[in-house]
Order: structure tokens, then C-alpha cells, then sequence
């Protein structure tokens, strides 16, 4: 009798251990898919197959792309045993250069394998761009234009530039003979602080394509202040010893005469600098909501920029 006891005990035993053996197993043969060299202007889709060769439905939870860029879905969203589905990925590749890799994260009921990734790798090219696509004039002076120069670069050598258009009259650009580069100026007078501008270079290539280029400078007159805006933080402490500085465009000599800080108890003073430059320390000054929208003025002796003024600006 307690021989019979123990065979069926067993036997419920295996029983038991094989329905909570039952699992989904999620596969995929090829998760990494390779889309080559492929132009900027097109959009590449793939579908992963998946496989559940588990033995319970697979449910498929949640599919996510790493970027915006890729579109991702699944055409089911429980499969079971033996069955497959698969994973479309759309990858759109305009605005994109160089090589890519892009991931898809696939999550399951999978036991072994609750997180799956899959990759779209390969490489962009265009067939317009400007080489480079972005230009830093650095220092400019208001008064004086300065240039430089891009060169188009195209898979279609019979590509020609036929129009440039920018978003900012600080900049301009002129098409060169042979429709293949611009040279790209500034277009004084300038006003001091930052100029950004953005040029749409339109070609004749048979679809139409366009690219950019996009530039940036620091626009300065013959003096010219850092920073240009003075911060100031209430839970600073007070008395604290600030510097300003003063730096000619080029080398041209020049003395601070006079400090005027919109403050009493604030003390001044000014150190030439060995690269021409002067460096003015305010002395004692208090972060005082009533400074906030004043200025510091700075007197000079150059006859071109007879004063300079610096904005306050006070923070809790």
C-alpha cells in the first residue's frame, strides 16, 4: 500500500513539474539587420521574425525604438507555441548622416528573456550637403565684414547650386562660378552680442533636393566687455570683489578713466593686462534687489567707444 502511495505521489509530482515548466520562448535568427549605404532621403524598412518556440503563448508586452526616428509595431500580440510574428521597423533617414545604429527593445513573457533588442545598422550619405555645415566666425567686429567659404558636396558632380536664401540679414552669401561652393560674408554694420543665421541652399537636382548651413559669431566693437551681463544672487554674500573685462578688437591702446557703480560703498580699480586688455574689480559690492536693471558705466579715452555700460541683473 505505501508502495502504491508513493507511485502516485510521483507521478502528481511530474505532473506538477511539467505545467509550471510550460514557458514561452522568444527567438529571433537574425536580430541585428544591416540596410547598407542608403541616401538621406529615403526611409528603410525591415521586419524582424519572431518565433515562440516555448511551450506556452508568448505575449509580446511592449515594442520601443530608441529614437523618434524609427517607427516600430507587431503584427500580433500573443503568439503561440511553434507560431511566429514578426517586428516592423520604418526608419526614416532624412536629416541623418554617417553611420547609424538604431535598437528596438522588444519585452515579453519570457522568462529567460523578459528584454529582447534589436538593431537596424548601416550608413547614410546625401547627395547634397555643404562641407562645412556649420561655421563659426568667432569674433567679428560691427564695422568690418569678414568671409569664409563652404564647398557643396554631392554623389552627382553635375550638381549645381541654384539659390541661397537666409533667415538673417547679418549674413550673406554668393554662389561661386562653377555653382559648387558659396562664399558666405557678414554684411556690416552689425549690432554687438551674438549673430546666428540659418542658409537654405537650394541645387537643381532633379528631386529637388536642398541643404543648409547654419553660423554663428560674436559680434564686438573696438572695445569690447566680458561679461557682458553681471549676475548677481541674493544668497551670495555681500562684499564680494567682481571683475569685469575690457578687451580691444586688435591692439588698440586705451585707458579706463572712470567707474561709475550704481552703489555706494563699492571700490574700483583697474589693472592693465599684458595682452592689452583691462581688468576692472568692483570691490564690496551687495546684492541688492535695487540694483537689479542698472548698470555699471565704464569711461574710456578711445574717442570710438567713449563709454561702455554693463546691465545688473539680480537674482533671488
Amino acid at each position: 500500500m505505501q508502495n502504491r502511495y508513493s507511485q502516485v505521489a510521483a507521478a502528481l509530482f511530474l505532473c506538477c513539474g511539467a505545467v509550471s515548466l510550460a514557458a514561452p520562448t522568444i527567438q529571433c535568427a537574425a536580430p541585428a539587420h544591416d540596410f547598407g549605404v542608403r541616401r538621406d532621403h529615403e526611409v528603410v524598412t525591415h521586419r524582424f521574425a519572431i518565433k515562440n518556440s516555448g511551450d506556452a503563448d508568448l505575449a509580446i508586452t511592449r515594442v520601443k525604438a530608441s529614437c523618434g526616428c524609427t517607427a516600430v509595431k507587431s503584427s500580433m500580440n500573443s503568439v503561440p507555441p511553434g507560431g511566429e510574428a514578426y517586428v516592423e521597423a520604418r526608419f526614416t533617414l532624412k536629416g541623418r548622416r554617417g553611420k547609424q545604429s538604431k535598437s528596438i527593445l522588444v519585452e515579453s513573457n519570457d522568462p529567460a528573456t523578459p528584454r529582447m533588442r534589436l538593431y537596424l545598422k548601416g550608413e547614410i550619405v546625401t547627395e547634397v550637403s555643404m562641407q562645412p555645415r556649420y561655421l563659426n566666425f568667432s569674433q567679428v567686429h560691427k564695422d568690418v565684414g569678414a568671409t569664409q567659404t563652404v564647398d557643396m558636396v554631392s554623389l552627382r558632380p553635375e550638381i549645381r547650386i541654384t539659390q541661397v536664401k537666409s533667415d538673417s540679414t547679418a549674413f550673406a552669401a554668393q554662389i561661386d562660378p562653377d555653382g559648387r561652393g558659396l562664399t558666405i560674408r557678414t554684411v556690416p554694420p552689425l549690432k554687438e552680442g551674438f549673430a546666428r543665421a540659418r542658409m537654405v541652399v537650394h541645387t537643381d537636382h532633379p528631386e529637388k533636393l536642398y541643404t543648409d548651413v547654419n553660423m554663428v559669431a560674436v559680434v564686438v566693437g573696438d572695445l569690447n566687455v566680458v561679461p557682458r551681463e553681471l549676475i548677481l544672487r541674493r544668497s551670495q554674500p555681500a562684499s564680494r570683489r567682481l571683475a569685469l573685462m575690457v578687451r580691444p578688437f586688435g591692439k588698440t591702446p586705451f585707458t579706463i578713466t572712470r567707474v561709475e557703480v550704481p552703489q555706494e560703498g563699492v571700490s574700483p580699480s583697474t589693472t592693465p593686462l599684458a595682452n592689452g586688455a583691462v581688468s576692472v574689480i568692483l570691490a564690496g559690492i551687495r546684492p541688492e534687489t535695487a540694483l537689479n536693471g542698472q548698470v555699471i558705466t565704464l569711461h574710456t579715452d578711445l574717442p570710438s567707444t567713449p563709454l561702455l555700460q554693463v546691465p545688473i541683473r539680480v537674482l533671488p
